[in-house]
């Protein structure tokens, strides 16, 4: 895989735009032997999907992927990626947590890019994620100094349980409602989530020293005092988290490339 030694050009973009994906997760919650970012989707690798997309945005210089320091699977998958990648992909070593591989890939692109450039971060197993979408959250965020995040509206009746999700340990266990909760204003945040690269990595690295949780890139520059804005996604985007969600992506693709153009 091609490795860029120096900066990328790209005619006619005042602003270069730089992609992160991070992929070193293990997917506990996804459950079987190989990682949910390379299980099969559609005939291609689940992150395939996803890189494709991103390359295809206008004035991409590169995308660092963070994976896992020995990843048996990343450079096979990289060889079938479409459109050719011109040296734009890179891989770098991610760390146990999702912030820790978005700063391992922030501090590769620090040294290709400009403090001003804008950086999506978007996840490993969203294979969905229009172009459209794309372009509409990058040029939010270039106008706009706390950057974009791609998202929609809550539109279910919300409901607060007794116990955490992840405390129930099993998807058919009961949980007893705590509270309806006022749905009016909330949003569930997507990627990209789209950001100034300097501001992104101070953010980062000041919820890291301070010891902060940080749940998306949205919620480090909350702590730095940043009003990111909401773009709202205009096509489906959803998530692989349970092995049913794979099917639904699949059907999703499938519709893509069948819808008129």
């Amino acid at each position: 895989m091609s490795d860029p030694s120096k900066r990328p050009s790209v005619s006619g973009a005042a602003q270069r735009v730089w992609a992160i994906v991070p992929a070193a997760g293990s997917g506990d919650r996804f459950g079987g032997e190989k990682r949910k970012q390379y299980l099969p989707l559609a005939g291609r690798p689940v992150i395939a999907w996803v890189l494709s997309r991103l390359l295809e945005t206008p004035g991409l210089a590169g995308i660092a992927v963070a994976t896992a320091a020995c990843d048996p699977d990343f450079e096979a998958m990289a060889q079938s990626i479409e459109p050719p990648t011109a040296g734009r992909l890179m891989r770098v070593d991610g760390g146990a947590e999702r912030a820790h591989s978005v700063m391992a890939a922030l501090e590769r692109l620090r040294s290709l890019g400009a403090p001003d450039d804008p950086v999506m971060v978007h996840d490993a197993v969203r294979p969905c994620v229009s172009l459209g979408d794309i372009e509409r959250v990058v040029e939010a965020a270039r106008n706009h100094p706390s950057g974009a995040v791609l998202a929609e509206p809550v539109r279910d009746t919300l409901k607060r349980s007794a116990l955490p999700h992840r405390k129930t340990k099993s998807l058919t266990r009961a949980s007893r409602i705590e509270a309806t909760v006022d749905r009016s204003r909330l949003w569930c945040a997507l990627t990209p989530q789209v950001f100034p690269m300097d501001a992104l990595y101070r953010a980062y690295h000041r919820a890291l020293a301070a010891g902060k949780e940080i749940n998306d890139e949205a919620t480090a520059m909350e702590l730095a005092g940043a009003n990111p804005l909401l773009v709202r996604a205009l096509a489906p985007n959803p998530k692989i988290t349970w092995p049913d969600d794979l099917a639904l992506c699949a059907a999703l693709l499938q519709a893509s490339k069948t819808s008129p153009s």
